[in-house]
């Protein structure tokens, strides 16, 4: 009897870590549909759920798995808001609730990292996730293409927005998409199918789990291509290329392509392809008109830098507080810059609108935290013995190069579910543990 309720209890425990893994990317899912949750109640719905997912998370993972950063995190958030550094409440609830909850998807993800099984679960799940989203918008994109009758849509292609206000930002989630399908696919090939065969050969033998990332990595790069977004689609090709590279051509033991000899031949044949279909894509139809403009688009960024940052030497050390950029918007516009900062209403470079509301204090707190992220994520990009690790965490310095470049010269990292999907991918490559023995896992 003692053998089978132990049989029971073990058989319900793996139903609950499977039901886990899927609560985070779905209620990114329900965030992404709200628009990005760029409002109040949207946020602090989002922020009910992820405290619940956390909760379930919990009961699943031991006690001690909770990371201490989390604590540290909290309290500088507090601190921020305690002694007035974020501004006027009202201005900043958004705002905070949006980064506590940025805080709570980093912990899930964090948690979550501890076990293999559970990690990669959520890694395919949020493959899959990407993958429906892309599908839902290429369902919806004739009938809102047929429906914009906008003047500057008249003898130009619709630009791909989705749930999203702006095609920008849809762009920069299917860039998303695409590395993270694309990465997941390659850790599928070099360590869930056996070695020693050619490397288009194991494509026969992808399991499962690799499903999900060839549907989002085509959805996704389909769709990245209708939002016309010039920055994105370059950094995410850049991804595509490294990717590429990395994989077939600089592991010299590679047991996966019997075409060794040529390596530096095949080098030049992906960069030249590479080359290649940029030009493609910058001489198509709208890509190529929006590539004409591009000089009109830079000397529109440079007068917003040179607006926002006077705005910002008013107040340099602490800013102008959390939720704070619009009345600044409005306090700034004139009849020479209504044109700029009204109809755009962002200051497109995710630093200067950061630093713009929180000044020097707030940007080095922020740049502190990326740091000792960012160099634990380093460090895990260059594990040979644990190689889920090394996948990750290769994975997430693309993503933080993605973003970091795209959000200097727009931001979507402003619109909270674009943020709390780096969060949680960030808690991913944090939380895993240094061996791949921690936790019962297996090498792999």
């Amino acid at each position: 009897m003692a053998i089978t309720n132990s049989g029971q209890i073990s058989r319900t425990s793996d139903k609950l870590r499977l039901v886990s893994c899927f609560l985070i990317p779905a209620i990114l899912l329900i965030a992404h549909f709200m628009h990005g949750s760029d409002t109040l109640a949207a946020s602090s719905w989002v922020g009910v759920l992820s405290c619940l997912s956390l909760a379930a998370i919990m009961l699943i993972r031991p006690a001690d798995d909770t990371p201490v950063s989390t604590l540290l995190m909290f309290a500088i958030l507090a601190v921020f808001v305690l002694l007035g550094w974020a501004g006027n409440w009202h201005q900043a609830r958004t705002e905070v609730i949006q980064l506590a909850t940025a805080i709570l998807f980093w912990t899930g993800g964090a948690m979550i990292a501890r076990s293999r099984r559970m990690l990669m679960t959520s890694w395919a799940v949020l493959s899959a996730g990407f993958a429906l989203i892309a599908l839902l918008a290429l369902l919806s994109y004739p009938m809102m293409a047929a429906s914009s009758s906008s003047a500057e849509q008249l003898g130009h292609a619709y630009r791909m927005s989705f749930s999203f206000r702006s095609p920008n930002t849809m762009a920069s989630l299917m860039g998303l998409g695409v590395i993270v399908a694309l990465m997941h696919l390659a850790y599928m090939l070099r360590a869930r199918v056996a070695t020693g065969i050619p490397l288009l050969a194991k494509f026969n033998y992808i399991p499962r789990e690799g499903y999900p990332a060839i549907l989002a990595f085509v959805l996704c790069l389909t769709c990245l291509f209708l939002t016309l977004s010039r920055a994105a689609i370059f950094l995410t090709l850049t991804a595509v290329a490294i990717i590429a590279v990395c994989e077939i051509f600089v592991r010299r033991s590679s047991e996966t392509l019997k075409l060794a000899k040529y390596r530096y031949h095949l080098i030049l044949g992906v960069i030249a392809g590479f080359v290649a279909l940029v030009l493609l894509v910058i001489s198509l139809g709208d890509v190529a008109d929006r590539a004409d403009t591009l000089h009109v688009d830079g000397a529109g960024r440079w007068a917003l830098l040179s607006e926002y940052w006077q705005a910002w030497q008013a107040k340099p050390v602490f800013g102008h507080g959390l939720g704070s950029f619009n009345r600044i918007n409005e306090s700034i516009t004139t009849m020479n810059t209504a044109s700029l900062l009204v109809l755009l209403g962002a200051a497109h470079n995710v630093v200067l609108q950061w630093l713009l509301q929180v000044g020097l204090v707030g940007l080095t707190t922020m740049a502190a935290i990326q740091l000792a992220f960012h160099y634990k994520i380093a460090r895990g990009a260059f594990q040979r013995a644990y190689r889920t690790q090394s996948y990750l965490s290769r994975m997430l310095l693309l993503v933080s190069g993605f973003l970091f470049l795209h959000n200097m010269i727009d931001f979507p990292l402003e619109i909270p579910s674009i943020m709390w999907t780096y969060a949680f991918l960030l808690g991913l490559a944090c939380g895993m543990p240094k061996t791949a023995g921690a936790r019962g896992d297996a090498p792999a």
